[in-house]
């Protein structure tokens, strides 16, 4: 009906019309629900077609395996494979000559029965190991003169190498004139590969600890410092040789 026409009906003249337009509404919603029940007919049908027939070929799109392959490698299900339940220490390597060795032996059953310790059977075996705590190491260096008998001029020794004078302590002093904001000072410590990854992660951790509680005592704030140990996982020179080794055990402190 054009809409000139709606403006002209009168009361029962719409009444008609509005009815009309119930009844069809009506009509359409049967459709549709027809329309639905038809539709999951027809999706129940095709899953039953697609159980009956073959499965579809492995393509590049359904399978991590070439098209050529045609299938997945022959390997036990999944749901039937039982995992192993490991152990702590399980795999790690015994030491041969440990320090102390204690003998535990079960003492009493779930049924509350107590078991004797004689006959007991080894039944796992594992190492312990505790690291003593580390501390900063205090070497005092007294370097001597004297006056040579040729020439009458005073000769003092020369500070070693590897103890150059006022190392830590001049970094102490030197992280002391940084202005606030600067950043973390961060203090990174160091092993050679000599023990295992365990040993020598919780050394470095030690190591880069006793710096910071040094950098503590000397009284730089305990909140811009943060220490953390990488073991020997970034050498900065070979640990084949002695000199290597010692290079590799070390504390690097950088402002960031």
């Amino acid at each position: 009906m054009p809409p000139e026409r709606i403006d002209s009906l009168d009361a029962d003249g719409l009444k008609g019309l509005v009815l009309s337009l119930l009844a069809k509404i009506d009509q359409l919603s049967d459709q549709n629900k027809k329309l639905i029940e038809q539709i999951g007919t027809l999706l129940a049908r095709i899953a039953e077609l697609e159980g009956r027939g073959p499965k579809p070929p492995k393509t590049p799109t359904n399978s991590s395996l070439p098209p050529s392959r045609g299938q997945k490698a022959n390997v036990a299900d999944a749901s039937t494979t039982k995992s192993r339940k490991g152990r702590p220490g399980v795999a790690r390597e015994l030491c041969p000559n440990p320090d102390a060795m204690r003998d535990i032996y079960a003492e009493r059953c779930a049924c509350g029965a107590r078991v004797l310790p004689t006959g007991q059977a080894l039944a796992h075996a594992y190492d312990h190991i505790e690291l003593p705590p580390i501390r900063p190491v205090t070497t005092r260096i007294n370097l001597h003169r004297a006056d040579c008998r040729r020439c009458g001029k005073t000769v003092t020794a020369t500070p070693p190498a590897d103890m150059p004078p006022g190392a830590v302590a001049t970094v102490a002093a030197a992280l002391k004139t940084l202005p606030p904001g600067s950043g973390k000072v961060v203090i990174e410590g160091h092993t050679d590969s000599t023990g295992s990854d365990e040993f020598n992660m919780k050394l470095s951790q030690q190591r880069a600890d006793a710096v910071r509680d040094y950098l503590v005592s000397q009284s730089l704030a305990s909140d811009t410092l943060t220490s953390q140990g990488f073991g020997k996982a970034n050498p900065v020179t070979d640990n084949s040789t002695s000199a290597g080794r010692q290079k590799n055990r070390r504390v690097e402190i950088s402002v960031r």
